[in-house]
Formats: structure tokens, sequence, C-alpha cells
């Protein structure tokens, strides 16, 4: 809990924001009845059930009625919160697994107990700038504890395997963005060998979620400032939450084969100009905080990429999905190599994981991180 002898502005943090209005964005509109048929009476499994997106995709399946949905995440205090709520609403459909997507034991069985017809896989370490020091965590997590849902997925007949997967995967310059790139590797990889249909979506920034910019400058506005931005001219894509949850159920609903969809986030917007409107939506202005340019970190671009110049739009109710044209790849070799790695990674060290990445993915570069060494090896 916060300090109040700190606090300088306690309204910074209990103030209800608008997000659309914050964005400029107008609501999106979702053939409701297509969705109900997609999840009604269906028996659902969400991986990071107790994250800003996990939370979300439950808050909407609940709508359709689902026959159960598998509330599956590590963190106990995080689970405990959402049972709560799900109490609250009188919502009784739901089941609580509470482990680590990397133990495969508990895993297998959490598969044999419900046999999952579809599965939302939103757990991921995803802070880049803390996965720049923490490789091999972000390399459990992000690609084992992907391919450990996966192969299950394949192994229990699971109809739809939708993977939560993020624009900072194209072209990563991050270790996080490295490590969905490979799970969605892995998954193209697998994609034709079973019936699973796998669906990727890839967005940008989801405003508000825990940890992201958003609560960061709430907080700091609190206290007074200074509201701490990365660089002048850095822009990012933003999705309010429910509005992301929709298009990615949506995007499931609708595939009715393997694909990547990209999630169209309008314009980018000025890092720089949202901390002035959050400022003006709060009534303070840049004479009451300050505002610091404070430098890029670890692994961040100045602008993320989206890769719409070589995505085809997708025809759904909201006109918001665009397809992604995968590259042909060595499947056979790409999965043994991905898990060849995956097998090697306790004995390696931080700079030998994020070499064997960058050799896995050449369109790899890091940018502003120590491990900058690396590609100027690859020069050489």
């Amino acid at each position: 809990m916060e300090n109040p002898n700190n606090i300088k502005y306690p309204h910074a943090l209990t103030e209800v924001i608008n997000y659309s209005q914050l964005l400029g964005k107008t609501e999106i509109e979702i053939d409701q009845n297509f969705l109900q048929d997609t999840y009604s009476h269906k028996t659902i499994l969400v991986s990071g059930a107790a994250g800003s997106i996990g939370q979300n995709i439950v808050q909407q399946l609940m709508e359709f009625h689902p026959k159960l949905i598998i509330l599956v995440d590590n963190s106990e205090s995080g689970i405990f919160e959402m049972v709560q709520e799900l109490n609250s609403l009188n919502f009784k459909d739901f089941a609580v697994f509470l482990t680590d997507i990397r133990n495969q034991s508990r895993m297998q069985q959490l598969f044999e107990r419900f046999h999952p017809e579809i599965v939302f896989h939103a757990a991921a370490y995803k802070h880049v700038t803390l996965m720049e020091e923490n490789p091999y965590e972000a390399v459990s997590v992000n690609v084992l504890g992907t391919k450990i849902i996966v192969d299950l997925s394949i192994q229990f007949g699971v109809k739809k395997f939708v993977f939560i997967s993020s624009d900072k995967a194209i072209n990563p310059s991050s270790v996080m963005g490295a490590t969905k790139r490979l799970g969605e590797l892995y998954i193209q990889g697998m994609n034709d060998l079973d019936n699973t249909i796998f669906i990727t979506t890839r967005f940008g920034n989801v405003i508000g979620s825990s940890g992201s910019v958003i609560p960061i400058f709430r907080r700091q506005i609190a206290k007074g400032g200074p509201i701490t931005v990365t660089h002048k001219e850095a822009t990012r894509y933003f999705l309010g939450p429910k509005e992301s949850v929709q298009l990615v159920l949506e995007a499931a609903a609708y595939s009715q084969n393997s694909q990547i969809f990209l999630i169209e986030m309008g314009r980018p917007i000025l890092i720089l100009d949202l901390a002035k409107k959050i400022l003006k939506t709060l009534n303070l202005s840049m004479d009451d905080i300050d505002i610091q340019i404070v430098g890029l970190r670890p692994g961040e671009k100045i602008h993320e990429e989206l890769d719409y110049g070589k995505a085809i739009k997708f025809a759904t109710n909201s006109g918001r999905l665009f397809t992604v044209q995968k590259a042909t790849l060595n499947k056979d070799n790409l999965v043994f190599e991905i898990e060849s790695f995956l097998n090697k990674i306790e004995t390696f060290n931080h700079l030998e994981i994020v070499g064997e990445m960058k050799r896995l993915i050449p369109e790899y570069i890091s940018i502003n991180s120590k491990y900058d060494i690396l590609d100027n090896q690859r020069k050489d």
C-alpha cells in the first residue's frame, strides 16, 4: 500500500480514467451471437488467468456461458483475488489450477482431468527491461512453457489454441520479444501436425495493464513527480483491455485454420503526449508535475512495428483483424532446433542463451543492450 506521507496528489491513484477518450478511439462492434456459438458450453483453459489479459479473457468468456473455465496461474494472491471476484458475481462454472506452466507433470494432470476444448495461452513474462536481465527465466516461461501447453493440446485433442503474442516479436530487439517470436515459431512448426487449430494474435500495449505505462505515470504523479519518459519521440501502439480481448475472441472464433493475426491498433501514440493528456485528465499541468526524458532502457525501440505492410485484412464483423503471410519454414528442422535449445538452457549462461536465440532468429538485433556484442560478432 502507498505510504500516505509520500502522496501529494492521491486522486491520481483513484481517479477513473476513460481509456477510449484518452486514446481517442471509438468502441468496436463484435458479433456477439457468433462468439456465443463459439464459446457456449465449452471447456476453456486460460493460462495466466490472474494477469491483466487473462482476467479480461475470463470476464468476457463468462458472458457466453461456457461449460467450464479453468484458471491456470502460479500467482497465489492473483488467483485468490480472482476467485473472490467470480464468487461475488455468482459465477460458479470455473476450476482453479494453481501451478507453473513449466511443470510438465502438473500440466499433464490438468489436461487429463479436464480435457479442454479451447486454450487461451496468456501466461508470459512480458516486461522488457526485466527480461533483459533474466533471459533464462524469459526462455523457460515464454518458450518452454508454451511448448509444454502446445504439446499437451495436440496430445489431448484441443480444438483451438490461442497464443497471445506481441508486436515486440516482430524484428525483436529484446529478450522478451525474441522469446515471443520463438513461441510463435514453435507453434508454426507444430500447426500442421494435428487437427488442433493454432491461432496467434499479436498486438501492442494494453493500456492500464499491470506494469504498463499508465499505472507507472499515475504512481509518479501521486508522489508529485517527476513523470519519466524514455525518449521525446518514443511512440507505442495502445488498445484498451476490453477491446484487446474482444478482438482476440473474435480472431479465435472466426479462424478455421492455423493463422497469425495482427490486431489493428490505430495510430501510434507519442508517449510524451500521453503523459500530458493524463495530467490534463487529472486536472494537473506541467507546472504541477515535471516531465523528464530519461533515455531508452535496454531492449526498447523508439517505435514499435506491426508489420501491416505484409498483412491482409481478414473479413470479420469488427474489421480490425489482419492475417500475416507466414514464411515457409523447414518445420521438422525448426522444431528440432528449438527443442535442442530448450534442452541446453540449464547449462547455458545468459550470453549463451541470447546468442542461441540470435542464431535461431536472424532478425533479432539488440538495442541499447549488453547483448549488442553478439550482433557485432555476427558482423565480423
